[in-house]
């Protein structure tokens, strides 16, 4: 938790570090760790948009998997709260030197392939519970061709995990309600102020 000095005017804690959003995220990660121990797999977030050097470093810690957030789309008709369905991509990479090992795996201690890390993250995601948000589906798994990043030693595959039906925590709001009333004047003043200066200097 990052430590803020801020004044009673300013956002509470709990919507600047992102409510739901941050549970969910941080609910994701701990199965992902649940399924491949630290000791053994490379953990990574992904920043919102990788380069080929944030790439290149993961595929020199292989066995490796990275977590990244794709949005939050809201439901047909979400009323008078925000309701929607948050996505998580994740991504897999394994290396191996040859390309039955890609698939299967080999038989040294967590020479896992891409067939089994696939398979770990489905049984350790799709249906697992992220208290109390929701209940985690894997939406779809891919595993594209001809990356021009990946060299023949390595295989990557792709899960898009989701958690439908999430609004933001409506205590926490409640709560903040004030805090959102003192800030909503604090910047009217700050507009009017602002109004008023341009007036004068344009005179």
């Amino acid at each position: 938790m990052v430590s803020r000095q801020y004044t009673d005017d300013q956002y509470p804690d709990a919507l600047l570090e992102g409510d739901v959003l941050r549970a969910a995220f941080l609910g994701v990660q701990d199965k992902l760790k649940e399924a491949f121990p630290e000791q053994a797999f490379r953990h990574f977030v992904m920043p919102p948009s990788p380069t080929k050097g944030v790439w290149d470093k993961m595929l020199g810690a292989c066995p490796a998997i990275a977590l990244s957030w794709a949005g939050w789309r809201p439901s047909r008709d979400t009323g008078p709260v925000y309701r929607g369905t948050l996505s998580f991509p994740v991504f897999l990479l394994v290396h191996h030197n040859s390309v039955e090992h890609l698939y299967l795996g080999s038989t040294d201690r967590w020479g896992v392939g891409i067939l089994g890390m696939t398979a770990m993250a489905v049984a350790m995601l799709h249906g697992r519970q992220i208290d109390p948000i929701g209940t985690l589906h894997v939406r779809e798994v891919d595993a594209p061709a001809g990356l021009d990043w990946l060299d023949d030693r390595t295989a990557f595959a792709g899960l898009s995990i989701e958690l439908r039906d999430v609004a933001l925590d409506d205590v926490t709001l409640s709560e903040a309600l004030p805090a959102f009333l003192r800030l909503r004047e604090t910047w009217l003043v700050a507009a009017e102020t602002a109004e008023e200066t341009v007036k004068i200097r344009k005179e």
